[in-house]
C-alpha cells in the first residue's frame, strides 16, 4: 500500500480505536468510523472489508503500542516478555467484550 493509503488506513484504525472504546464495538458503525476518520464511506471498504477485520487492525495497533511501551521500560523488567505473550494471545472475543464493557462503564460513570 502506498504512503497515502497507509496514512488513510492508520487514520481509520485510530478513529475506530477511539469509537470502540467510547461506544463499544457493537454500537459503532462503519459510517461513524468513516466520518470520524474523514475517509469517504465508499473508499472505506477499500481498506477494510468487515468490522472484524478493522478490529483486528485496532488490536494489532494497540499491541504494537504496548510492545513499544514495554520495551521502553528498564531492561531488568522480568515480566515484559510474559506480558507481551499474554497480550498477543488475548482472544478477539474478550477484546470485543472489553470495548463494550469500557463503553458501558464510561456511560454509567458520566451520570455521577
Amino acid at each position: 500500500m502506498k504512503e497515502k493509503g497507509q496514512a488513510n488506513r492508520q487514520r481509520i484504525v485510530e478513529a475506530a480505536n477511539e469509537l470502540f472504546y467510547h461506544k463499544g464495538f457493537n454500537q459503532t458503525s462503519f459510517a461513524e468510523v468513516a466520518e470520524k476518520s474523514g475517509i469517504p464511506k465508499g473508499n472505506f471498504y477499500y481498506y477494510f472489508k468487515s468490522k472484524d477485520e478493522l478490529l483486528a487492525s485496532v488490536i494489532d495497533d494497540r499491541l504494537a503500542q504496548t510492545k513499544t511501551m514495554l520495551a521502553s521500560w528498564e531492561s531488568g523488567f522480568q515480566y515484559r516478555n510474559y506480558a507481551c505473550t499474554v497480550l498477543c494471545r488475548f482472544p478477539l472475543v474478550s477484546l470485543k467484550a472489553s470495548f463494550s464493557t469500557a463503553a458501558q462503564w464510561d456511560h454509567s460513570m458520566s451520570s455521577w
